[in-house]
């Protein structure tokens, strides 16, 4: 099991958010190659009521090995910070 950082929402330009949209850091990796062993990915965090969000690892963002996931619906704000499990196949 993998595990990584939520760190933020996607943003874009005049402050745009797109909720459906979170950054990712994920454990031990420092670098864009070793990012991309974690594409197509899914990933799922379960909120204290229970509820479960699950999206995919899309793409890559910047250089560090951060990358962006997409989900079907957007994670609360108080999940900033929180444990996002990577589940591996």
């Amino acid at each position: 099991m993998v595990t990584a950082q939520f760190v933020g929402y996607r943003r874009g330009l005049k402050s745009r958010q797109r909720d459906s949209q979170i950054l990712l850091r994920i454990e031990g990796v420092q670098s864009k190659a070793a990012a991309a062993r974690y594409l197509g990915k899914e990933i799922h965090w379960t909120s204290q009521s229970g509820r479960t969000f699950r999206g995919r690892i899309t793409r890559l963002h910047g250089r560090r090995g951060t990358v962006r996931a997409t989900l079907n619906k957007g994670l609360p704000s108080y999940a900033v910070g929180a444990t996002i499990i990577i589940r591996e196949k």
